[in-house]
């Protein structure tokens, strides 16, 4: 792609989504969709998505692969509250804000660390992806199970996947630290 044509990317992509967006909304129209009652977290979801549509038009440009940062977040968001829009269980936001951060922050930060050849951040997204995820399961657990307030929760398997999990990360800190070491 030449550079007149990486310049004019964003406003394609900008263009894009504002011929997609009047298309759906006179779908919503035509088909006479209750938007605001159903679909309301895709005015989250959507501008999310941009960021990566806009990662992917401005092709393998320098830093534009950082827009995946805070594409994932507001994807993330999105997303959670599609979830708790559909099934009511609010209450998933005692612990479900660690899938945002650092979670989704994770996320970015391994897709642009791979997509830029950078080793040092590609790990800190992986770090960062996996606290969120484990701080989502522990406070689950803690919410959910232990004071039981926190919604519906992921389910009866967590009883088991925290515990399991804490055991295996503490065996991994105890045996690699002595590895170090040596």
């Amino acid at each position: 792609m030449n550079a007149t044509g990486n310049r004019n990317a964003p406003m394609v992509v900008f263009g894009v989504f504002l011929v997609v967006l009047g298309i759906v909304l006179f779908g919503f129209q035509f088909w006479d969709v209750d938007i605001i009652g159903l679909g309301w977290p895709l005015f989250v979801i959507v501008p999310g998505l941009l960021f990566f549509v806009g990662m992917v038009a401005g092709g393998r440009q320098t830093g534009l692969s950082y827009l995946a940062i805070p594409g994932s977040v507001i994807t993330s968001v999105g997303l959670l509250l599609a979830y708790q829009n559909i099934t009511g269980d609010w209450q998933s936001w005692s612990y479900a804000w660690s899938l945002v951060a650092p979670g989704a922050v994770g996320l970015g930060l391994l897709i642009a660390g791979t997509r830029e050849g950078e080793p040092a951040v590609r790990r800190t997204g992986g770090w960062l992806l996996g606290v969120g995820l484990l701080f989502a399961l522990i406070g689950e657990w803690v919410f959910v199970r232990l004071i039981g307030i926190g919604g519906n929760g992921f389910g009866p398997v967590v009883e088991s996947i925290v515990p399991a999990g804490l055991i295996v990360a503490g065996l991994f800190v105890i045996f690699s630290r002595g590895k170090r070491a040596a």
